[in-house]
Protein backbone atom coordinates (compact mmCIF):
# COMPACT_ATOMS: atom_id res chain seq x y z
CA UNK A 1 0.00 0.00 0.00
CA UNK A 2 1.68 3.18 -1.20
CA UNK A 3 0.86 6.37 0.58
CA UNK A 4 0.75 9.45 -1.65
CA UNK A 5 3.30 11.01 0.69
CA UNK A 6 5.81 8.15 0.50
CA UNK A 7 7.79 9.74 -2.34
CA UNK A 8 7.90 13.06 -0.48
CA UNK A 9 9.23 11.29 2.59
CA UNK A 10 11.99 9.65 0.58
CA UNK A 11 12.82 12.97 -1.03
CA UNK A 12 13.06 14.58 2.41
CA UNK A 13 15.48 11.89 3.59
CA UNK A 14 17.57 12.25 0.43
CA UNK A 15 17.62 16.01 0.91
CA UNK A 16 18.91 15.57 4.45
CA UNK A 17 21.66 13.18 3.39
CA UNK A 18 22.71 15.51 0.58
CA UNK A 19 22.69 18.40 3.05
CA UNK A 20 25.11 16.53 5.29
CA UNK A 21 27.39 15.86 2.30
CA UNK A 22 27.23 19.57 1.40
CA UNK A 23 28.15 20.54 4.95
CA UNK A 24 31.11 18.13 5.02
CA UNK A 25 32.37 19.41 1.67
CA UNK A 26 32.13 23.00 2.94
CA UNK A 27 34.20 22.07 5.98
CA UNK A 28 36.64 20.32 3.62
CA UNK A 29 36.92 23.50 1.59
CA UNK A 30 37.70 25.55 4.69
CA UNK A 31 40.36 23.05 5.78
CA UNK A 32 42.01 22.68 2.35
CA UNK A 33 42.07 26.28 1.24
CA UNK A 34 45.42 27.94 1.39
CA UNK A 35 47.63 30.30 -0.47
CA UNK A 36 47.04 28.55 -3.79
CA UNK A 37 43.59 29.20 -5.17
CA UNK A 38 43.35 25.69 -6.68
CA UNK A 39 43.39 23.83 -3.35
CA UNK A 40 39.71 24.12 -2.55
CA UNK A 41 38.09 24.02 -5.98
CA UNK A 42 36.72 20.47 -5.82
CA UNK A 43 35.11 20.67 -2.34
CA UNK A 44 33.40 23.98 -3.07
CA UNK A 45 32.04 22.66 -6.40
CA UNK A 46 30.74 19.54 -4.62
CA UNK A 47 29.08 21.84 -2.09
CA UNK A 48 27.43 23.93 -4.81
CA UNK A 49 26.08 20.86 -6.62
CA UNK A 50 24.82 19.31 -3.38
CA UNK A 51 22.97 22.48 -2.40
CA UNK A 52 21.25 22.61 -5.79
CA UNK A 53 20.24 18.95 -5.48
CA UNK A 54 19.06 19.47 -1.91
CA UNK A 55 16.64 22.19 -2.92
CA UNK A 56 15.41 20.18 -5.91
CA UNK A 57 14.65 17.25 -3.60
CA UNK A 58 12.68 19.58 -1.33
CA UNK A 59 10.19 20.52 -4.07
CA UNK A 60 8.11 17.30 -3.68
CA UNK A 61 8.14 17.82 0.10
CA UNK A 62 6.69 21.30 -0.26
CA UNK A 63 4.01 20.05 -2.66
CA UNK A 64 3.07 17.18 -0.32
CA UNK A 65 2.85 19.53 2.66
CA UNK A 66 0.65 21.90 0.65
CA UNK A 67 -1.68 19.04 -0.34
CA UNK A 68 -1.81 17.81 3.26
CA UNK A 69 -2.72 21.26 4.55
CA UNK A 70 -5.43 21.56 1.90
CA UNK A 71 -6.90 18.19 2.91
CA UNK A 72 -6.90 19.12 6.59
CA UNK A 73 -8.48 22.50 5.97
CA UNK A 74 -11.32 20.93 3.94
CA UNK A 75 -12.01 18.18 6.48
CA UNK A 76 -11.39 19.50 9.99
CA UNK A 77 -11.65 16.95 12.77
Amino acid sequence: MNSPYRFAGGAAIASGVIGIIAFVSLIGFLVLRGEASQNGVVPIRVHDICVILQFLFLIPVVIALYNLIQELSENPC
